[in-house]
């Protein structure tokens, strides 16, 4: 087994993917290839599929975390329709007057000294 599995790391084969085919763990993996010598293509090859890997778990996470944000959203959306009810013109017109002159200074600002 040993020797399958260094054959199989000597390959570009990442501990996950020897672990897996031999069903071996892969601190007994360590033990063993800890002193394997990895060819340039092997590296590269290990590297490639890490980099992948990445990538994919990336996309995924992304993807779960839009997923969720949209059903936040929906739900607050659905709290907010629950809690405020239709608003009639008089009190559309207070809640808007009330937003415009609370959002900021609307005089001309005097400069002292000119």
């Amino acid at each position: 087994m040993k020797q399958q599995a260094q054959k199989l790391r000597l390959q570009g084969k990442s501990y996950t993917e020897i672990s897996a085919l031999l069903k071996i763990a892969k601190s007994t993996l360590h033990t063993w290839l800890g002193d394997v010598q990895l060819s340039q293509q092997a590296r590269t090859r290990i590297q490639q599929r890490y980099a992948e890997g990445s990538m994919r778990g990336l996309l995924q996470r992304n993807k779960l975390q839009t997923h969720e944000a949209r059903q936040r959203a929906s739900s607050n959306h659905q709290k907010g329709k629950n809690q405020i009810h239709k608003l009639s013109p008089h009190d559309l017109l207070l809640v808007g007057a009330s937003l415009y002159w609370g959002e900021g200074y609307k005089r001309e600002i005097i400069v002292r000294g000119k």
